[in-house]
């Protein structure tokens, strides 16, 4: 925010970044030149779910270094509280060689993550109708979240689940995310730093997440979105 006229840049005293992995360096810096002298600075983020491939982040030590950071301490949590550990288990080995050294646990067991091969995108609208319909009805309180690797895919899959008339369904196209119950289809990059009761992500071929490291990302991410259950399904 620019500085009214005749006023001198407000200063601060702390400042806390989320999700930091997905800044450059420089955007950093223009942070650090707003602050007061010795003033702190709190980073928070995970390398394992950087989605912004251009952002300059390669690492922690590297990225300190850019930004001039003195007096660094770095804290890991090793700890996952979110998902179960058949979710988490399975998140991690998506990532491959990206994965960090640091071990993460969870605290709970759940089912088992599946994957569903459909023959076509009919079938399987047909088959999560049905699900979702008997969850809604079972579990009127759930948070689900059907996920696509793209807002083309969104709006099929929406299309074709209106018109199955499934209770509380939405299409979230910009982050305007209510927070109630209900069914939620949207791309996997609007919802990092989300979580949901049930998970399903969609077209989950070679395709649409090839074997590359901001593939294998986000496919991290959206598995890691999921509370209790995760399912991942294909067409063709």
């Amino acid at each position: 925010q620019a500085p009214m006229p005749g006023r001198r840049p407000e200063r601060f005293r702390h400042v806390v970044i989320d999700e930091v992995q997905d800044f450059a360096p420089i955007e950093v810096r223009v942070l650090l030149d707003r602050m007061q002298p010795g003033a702190s600075i709190t980073l928070a983020g995970d390398t394992q779910q950087q989605l912004a491939e251009h952002a300059g982040f390669s690492s922690w030590s590297t990225f300190f270094r850019e930004v001039g950071l003195e007096g660094v301490e770095v804290e890991t949590l090793k700890v996952s509280y979110r998902s179960s550990v058949q979710i988490m288990q399975f998140a991690v080995s998506l990532l491959g060689r990206l994965q960090e050294d640091e071990e993460v646990r969870a605290t709970r067991d759940g089912p088992p993550v599946e994957l569903f091969r459909m023959t076509d995108r009919g079938a399987c609208v047909a088959l999560l109708s049905d699900v979702l319909r008997d969850l809604m009805a079972n579990e009127p309180l759930a948070s689900v979240a059907i996920l696509t690797p793209s807002a083309i895919a969104s709006d099929v899959y929406y299309q074709g689940l209106a018109r199955a008339d499934l209770p509380r369904l939405r299409r979230i196209r910009e982050g305007e995310f209510p927070f109630k119950p209900g069914i939620e289809i949207t791309e996997v990059s609007q919802v990092k730093g989300l979580e949901f009761d049930y998970v399903i992500a969609l077209d989950v071929d070679a395709q649409n997440y090839p074997d590359t490291p901001t593939a294998r990302r986000m496919l991290h991410v959206a598995a890691t979105r999921a509370i209790h259950q995760l399912w991942m399904m294909s067409v063709g």
